[in-house]
């Protein structure tokens, strides 16, 4: 029991060194990171265990584990870069199944489960599962298989060119089960083409001459020409037909999509009046979408709207105000400016965009959500504006390249572990006019060398360099932060 760090049925943390590890009887929740920085190969655990909270199992070695039938909730990347687990067999009663569960896991780690379950997962988990179903690595019950059936209808595309190799029988599976439209199936054939995979591009081929006839080819040689050249303008009556929205206090709110196009250019205007917000969920989970355009005169983006999107790129207009919680959460963007006059960005945001590498913010922004950049975890670069007010709890947690961050120089109130688990951080400046670095600010960031306090008044918080072992704090001679480093025996420079 030495080993474990538990309070009020919570497994905090697990300090030993076995491989093979037994959880205590009684515990109810396996707490945020327990296990984190384990070296652990088997885990038991109990059936009094009802919640896998964030991160619990971020164990590279971990080969086995059973997960009791009375768990119900399954945090976000519970079981993170566990990249040699190889089966995991999910309970029935699950209620909660977050984002990434089994986020960077092997490629072939065999997922089973119920088809209520089925649907609960991720994207990366669905796929996961519909690709071993097509390449015949795993089978399913028929429940089961029916679910991965509908999931590839939808997912088609991007599931071909996931299947490895140049696997023509697991194509043409997947080809039976999904309906591609013709300008995609275009784009497919000559990635294939180019890449030398016959018996994929034979399979695409066939697809292609059983689904479309030379007339429908022509037809869309000649509607891509019109749009292009803006000859075809759309009717009250083509938007209908595309999108739902609804008129509010004589602007429109776009409130859903109904086409099938992976390029959406969403109207200015609609029967002559302006479009001036995206409502909640409107494009949630629409996995095919991948490139939006938004209309200048939009002032706001509502909660959910593009979350679960494939979206690659957006165009944000410079009318944009506030952009709402979840907006763009686990989305494909690689890049993001957020436009001039934007005010607030919500809570997890951009959370999940994993490869989401560079962000730009405006000297407009006034406040950040909590957990907005949580595992952006290809984000290298940050800089915060000056006029930046507020920085919520977690914002930049878990982006695990973040190299470079400037803080802002400003009185802005930032929440407990903005920093957490960057473990590519060597440096930072805390600015002047900084009062108070929170708790846990930079809890993980385990190559965390020198913090530099330019105020000898700066606070600082519980647990703020928690495993940060390489930490020097460089301050000015009897400041807050000189007795701080005293208090918790860290290295100190004065300056």
């Amino acid at each position: 029991m030495s080993d474990f760090v538990i309070e009020n049925g919570v497994l905090k943390e697990y300090t030993g060194t076995d491989k093979n590890v037994v959880i205590p009887d009684g515990v109810t929740t396996i707490g945020i990171a327990a296990f984190i920085h384990s070296n652990l190969t088997t885990v038991s655990i109990p059936q009094s265990v009802t919640k896998i909270k964030v991160c619990a199992f971020s164990c590279s070695n971990l080969k086995e584990i059973a997960i009791p039938e009375n768990v119900t909730e399954i945090e976000e990347r519970a079981f993170i870069n566990c990249k040699n687990l190889k089966s995991v067999f999910l309970p029935s009663h699950l209620e909660v199944f977050g984002k990434g569960v089994f986020e960077d896991c092997s490629q072939t780690l065999e997922i089973y489960c119920n088809e209520k379950i089925f649907t609960m997962l991720d994207g990366k988990a669905k796929d996961n599962l519909a690709i071993l179903w097509l390449t015949n690595q795993a089978t399913f019950e028929k429940n089961e298989v029916a679910a991965i059936e509908k999931y590839i209808s939808r997912t088609g595309k991007r599931l071909i060119s996931l299947i490895s190799g140049d696997d023509g029988e697991a194509a043409s599976k997947l080809l039976n089960c999904c309906k591609i439209k013709l300008e995609d199936l275009n784009v497919l054939i000559s990635e294939y083409n180019d890449c030398k995979h016959n018996e994929i591009l034979a399979a695409l081929m066939d697809y292609k001459n059983r689904n479309y006839s030379v007339q429908e080819e022509e037809a869309l040689v000649n509607e891509k020409l019109e749009k292009d050249l803006g000859i075809k303008e759309l009717t009250l009556a083509d938007l209908k037909k595309i999108f739902k929205f609804k008129e509010v206090n004589g602007a429109i709110c776009i409130s859903g999509y109904k086409g099938n196009d992976s390029f959406v250019n969403i109207p200015a205007f609609v029967d002559g009046k302006p479009v001036k917000s995206i409502h909640d969920k409107a494009f949630q989970g629409l996995e095919e979408v991948t490139t939006v355009i938004l209309p200048e005169g939009i002032t706001d983006i509502g909660k959910n709207a593009f979350s679960g999107c494939g979206i690659t790129d957006i165009t944000l207009p410079e009318s944009i105000e506030t952009i709402g919680n979840n907006a763009f959460s686990g989305c494909a963007l690689e890049r993001i400016v957020i436009p001039n006059n934007t005010i607030s960005l919500g809570w997890f945001v951009f959370a999940h965009c994993n490869l989401l590498k560079e962000v730009i913010l405006p000297d407009s922004l006034q406040e950040i959500g909590c957990y907005a950049f949580l595992f952006c975890e290809a984000l290298e670069n940050i800089v915060l504006p000056d006029g930046i007010k507020k920085i919520g709890t977690e914002a930049f947690a878990n982006c695990c390249n973040l190299a470079n961050v400037i803080l802002p120089d400003s009185k802005a109130k930032i929440g407990n572990g903005i920093f957490t688990n960057c473990e590519k951080l060597e440096k930072i400046v805390i600015p002047k006019n900084i009062k108070l670095l929170d708790n846990y600010a930079f809890d993980g960031c385990n190559k965390l060398k020198k913090v530099t306090f330019e105020s000898a008044k700066t606070k600082i918080g519980e647990n703020v360099f928690r495993y940060c072992k390489k930490v020097e704090i460089h301050a000015p001679a009897g400041s807050f932060a000189e007795a701080y480093a005293k208090e918790n025996n860290i290295p100190f420079v004065a300056e």
